[in-house]
Order: C-alpha cells, then sequence, then structure tokens
C-alpha cells in the first residue's frame, strides 16, 4: 500500500532543535483512505478548543513582544499546559526522524471483526532503529536543519522503519481527554511495517492533512478536541 509521509516541526521557532515532532500519514487503499496525524507525545498541550487556542494566542507577539508574564500566568494555572511541560521536560531532543516514536493521542474506535463492537484504542509507531536522544553538548554542534538533513542521506541506503501497534484502553483509562496519560500495562497489538523511501524536499507543505478521513471500521474520537483538529504545519 502507498503511503505519502509528511514530517513537521512543532513550536514558534521553525528549527530542527525543537523538541515537538510531528508527522501526518496518508494511506491509499484501492476504495478507501486513512490519514493519521500523530505527534511524539503521549499526551497534547489541550484538552479542548478553548485551550488550544489560548496556547496559540498567548504566544502572539504585540508590538513585537510576547506577554511573557501572562505566559508564566497561564502556564501555572492551566493543567493541560502544566503537565505537558512536565511530560516534555523528562524527554529529549532526537537526532533523526528514525529515531522518534509518534503517537495517535487521540482514541479512535475499532470494530472487532468477530463480535462487532468498538473498541477504544490508541496507536503508536515505534521506531525500528530505537529512540535515541542527543546529549545537551550533541545538540548544541548541529544546525537548524539537521533532521532533513539526516533524512534525506539516510534514505540512500535503507527505509526509515516503523513498527505500529493498537494500544488497548483499560478500564479506567480516559478515552476522551487527549491530555490524559495512559499509565501501566496495556494489551497491544502489531498491526504493520511503515516504509519511508523516499526524500521529496518541501512539496507537501501546503497540503492539508484530515485526521477525520478514516477508513470503514475505524470510529473517530469522541474528546473535543478532534472535530477541530487538521494539519497544515510546514515541515
Amino acid at each position: 500500500m502507498n503511503a505519502q509521509v509528511r514530517y513537521s516541526l512543532g513550536g514558534a521557532l521553525k528549527t530542527d532543535k525543537s523538541k515537538p515532532r510531528g508527522v501526518a500519514i496518508k494511506l491509499n487503499g484501492e476504495n478507501e483512505a486513512w490519514t493519521m496525524v500523530m505527534l511524539n507525545t503521549e499526551i497534547n498541550f489541550a484538552k479542548n478548543p478553548q485551550e488550544f487556542g489560548q496556547f496559540f494566542e498567548m504566544n502572539i507577539p504585540v508590538n513585537g513582544k510576547v506577554d511573557k508574564e501572562n505566559i508564566a500566568k497561564l502556564m501555572k494555572e492551566v493543567d493541560s499546559y502544566r503537565n505537558f511541560i512536565e511530560y516534555n521536560s523528562k524527554r529529549g531532543t532526537t537526532p533523526s526522524v528514525s529515531n522518534i516514536e509518534f503517537y495517535s493521542i487521540h482514541t479512535f474506535m475499532f470494530k472487532d471483526k468477530e463480535s462487532g463492537d468498538m473498541i477504544p484504542a490508541r496507536w503508536k509507531f515505534v521506531p525500528v532503529d530505537g529512540i535515541k536522544y542527543l546529549t545537551k553538548e550533541e545538540l548544541e554542534k548541529k544546525g537548524d536543519k539537521f533532521l532533513e538533513e539526516d533524512f534525506s542521506q539516510y534514505v540512500k541506503n535503507k527505509p526509515v522503519s516503523y513498527k505500529m501497534y493498537l494500544v488497548y484502553a483499560n478500564k479506567k483509562d480516559v478515552t476522551n481527554d487527549t491530555t490524559a496519560l495512559w499509565t501501566g500495562e496495556h494489551k497491544e497489538d502489531f498491526v504493520g511495517t511503515l516504509n519511508v523511501s523516499q526524500y521529496s524536499g518541501n512539496t507537501c507543505n501546503s497540503d492539508v492533512y484530515f485526521p477525520s478521513e478514516i477508513p470503514t471500521g475505524v470510529g473517530a474520537p469522541n474528546d473535543p478536541l478532534f472535530p477541530d483538529f487538521i494539519t497544515f504545519s510546514k515541515s
């Protein structure tokens, strides 16, 4: 099955030194397509459209300056922001897209083939090369486009590979909140392997990816953020 894959960066500064990473994947079947939009974090920084909009609004400069005091205030007051920062503080910056694990964040519903029941699950893409982080010293020596440079060279020798798994919700897991972190052991099913074998430059930068494009047998999440969630960020 053919796939279009677009990597992207998060944050206001378009530098590969930023921690947030994203990927959009469009799988094209004979009769249906499936668009998956993921981040390299298990949780999101906002649980609803109001928090989502406020997060970006507070970072917009006014007269050339951002209101740092207001940002610091909201980061402490809003649980979603505070928890996301704490989560990210325990993670590093990856040296290559071949070392990034991606997560659906939203909980989708999957139809059981035998019973017909819809089962809640998230998914993750695990890099075959393993998750790796740069040291502080290594990161300081990197340029702003080291991910793109590494990727373009990497695929000349072999594809960047990820194994996709469905992660099923436990009974007490929150399934309608993208800021809810699932902990402990979960039942998982291996779905397949994604091989990214070609670098096509920035040709898909203007494309818009709608995660609401899902195939038969997959149900949309019921969290308040999903209906407004699309991605068009430049890679």
